[in-house]
């Protein structure tokens, strides 16, 4: 927590000309049993992304598996996500449909034996239901998750899964300042929401916006009763995340590594309309002062960072 504070002082005291916007380039994420001395085991539990000269995430890899992103039907509203493990002999498309606003509404994904549509709903921008499909060797299950939110950040998550009730649970989460300047969508990480491969597609930006704050206490609640946990975030001077960390479990942790994104640089522009422009740190105009950190580009050609709580 010391580390959080004083990242969240220096990134305050940090006014100037607007550092150049970040996106995420890889993620870490160690477990108690692995070996991180084992470069084959780091491979597989490593995360890579990687964009296009629009500044879009087109490509994750991590160690046999690959997904891949595809923007080719874009101005008919769809994407398709595609994934391929070479370890397990997997082909799987996932065909996305998005709505005026750019957000994944459904997903439709078949398979020999096995077929899947998901549906995605959103409360003021946010993501806030997820209802998923299944049909297996003809059984159909369906499992829903309803995510709510308070002052931009996700206070609870509900999963019900029908036919089998006690598959059912509740995650409560608690904040303490941590904006989330990198605009992780991490929810299957940070939430325990399985997306599956769906999960890039939110890191991507289409399932909404990005909760505010990153979370430092969950409380799982199931049939058996309820267990909490803490973690801890590190950040650069900016405010970037670098380092996740669960209390009482030194071999648990997720890194993040971030990457300067000239695309977003480049979307910056002052065009000399009105006192003033806003911009996050991915160089999108918002349309006024948030909470968090963002970028005030005056007509004069003045710019400045301001964290706002």
């Amino acid at each position: 927590m010391k580390a959080i504070l004083l990242s969240a002082i220096a990134a305050s005291m940090a006014l100037s000309a607007a550092a150049a916007p970040k996106r995420l380039a890889s993620i870490l994420e160690v477990e108690p049993d692995m070996d991180i001395s084992d470069p084959i085991s780091v491979a597989m539990y490593t995360s890579f992304f990687l964009y296009d000269d629009q500044g879009r995430l087109i490509h994750i890899h991590q160690g046999n598996d690959n997904t891949n992103i595809s923007y080719d039907d874009l101005a008919s509203g769809k994407l398709k996500l595609i994934y391929e493990s070479s370890s397990y002999g997997k082909y799987e498309v996932y065909e996305v449909t998005l709505d005026d606003e750019g957000r994944a509404v459904t997903v439709t994904h078949s398979s020999d034996n096995e077929s899947k549509d998901y549906t995605f709903g959103y409360t003021d921008g946010y993501l806030s239901s997820i209802v998923e499909t299944s049909v297996e060797d003809g059984c159909t299950s369906v499992n829903t998750t309803e995510i709510a939110y308070s002052n931009g950040s996700v206070s609870s998550m509900t999963y019900s899964e029908t036919g089998d009730p006690t598959e059912d649970y509740t995650c409560d989460f608690t904040y303490e300042n941590v904006a989330n300047v990198g605009s992780l969508r991490l929810f299957d990480a940070l939430y325990g929401i399985d997306l599956s491969e769906l999960e890039y597609l939110a890191q991507a930006g289409y399932m909404g916006l990005a909760p505010k704050e990153l979370p430092t206490a969950m409380t799982l609640t199931t049939v058996d009763g309820s267990q909490s946990a803490k973690v801890a975030w590190a950040c650069d001077a900016e405010g970037f995340p670098t380092r996740l960390s669960v209390e009482n479990s030194e071999d648990e942790y997720t890194e993040f590594s971030w990457e300067s994104d000239p695309a977003g640089l480049e979307n910056i522009s002052d065009d000399n309309q009105g006192d003033a422009q806003y911009y996050n740190l991915h160089g999108m105009r918002i349309d006024g002062p948030q909470n968090g950190i963002y970028i005030v580009k005056y007509f004069d050609g003045r710019s400045k960072k301001i964290i706002a709580r």
